[in-house]
Formats: structure tokens, sequence, C-alpha cells
């Protein structure tokens, strides 16, 4: 998609700089989406505003479906100065799959994601908590 790469790039540089893009409102109108903005102008290719949104599973068990975990979003606490690394499972077709990962640093002033028992979060802030990124 064409112009993509400069508005994110344009998007970078100002949350380096400190401002803070409101989120959008939704379709409807009827209050604001998930997430932060990504794209500061939709392009004709995309049906409407484009957001990050990140979210953790806390006391999921993995090995349990996903359909009844409770998602809380983080999304506010990420750290956009330094960049969202997300890695696929498998290469290709004839690799043997490894687990997907994602790598991004939070904001932890609040002491949510530390962890002992003055965390909101514990006993949960561990390794393999449910992470989704969209």
């Amino acid at each position: 998609m064409p112009g993509i790469a400069p508005q994110l790039a344009a998007r970078r540089t100002q949350q380096t700089r400190g401002v803070v893009v409101p989120a959008a409102p939704l379709v409807d109108g009827s209050g604001p989406t998930p997430g932060v903005p990504i794209l500061l102008n939709s392009s004709a290719t995309l049906a409407g505003p484009v957001n990050l949104v990140v979210e953790f599973a806390w006391g999921a068990q993995i090995t349990t479906p996903a359909t009844p975990w409770t998602w809380t979003e983080v999304t506010a606490d990420v750290q956009y100065s330094k960049a969202i690394s997300i890695t696929i499972g498998r290469s290709d077709e004839s690799a043997n799959p490894q687990p997907a990962q994602a790598a991004f640093t939070l904001l932890n002033t609040s002491g949510a994601y530390s962890y002992g028992p003055a965390s909101p979060n514990y006993p949960n802030v561990k390794r393999n908590v449910p992470c989704r990124i969209s």
C-alpha cells in the first residue's frame, strides 16, 4: 500500500516527541475505538482508522481454549519510541513450526507489571501469559 511507510515513520517521530493522538471515533460515531491510531491519514484503500491494540489474558491457562479468556488492554503502557517486533512461528512450509514471538516495552511506573503482591496483576505476572496484538 503506497503511503503507509511515511505515515508510520511520522507516527514514530510524533510519539518520540511526546505527542499524543486521541483515539478515533467508531464508524457509527458512538465512541472511541480501542487502542492507539498508528496511521495519521487513512488511505483510500483502508475502510477506516487503523489502531494498534495490545492485550493480556491475565490468569489464562494456555492449555485451555481461548474463548473464556478475559482480555485486558495495556496499549496505553506500550512504549512507542521502541519498536514492536513480531516473529511468525514458521518461516516456510518445510520448516518445523516454532512459537511465534512478540517483543515490546511496557511503561511500569504504576507497578502493574511487576512480580509480587504489590502488583494488581499478582500472581499472573509471569512467563507465557497470552498476549494479543491487533
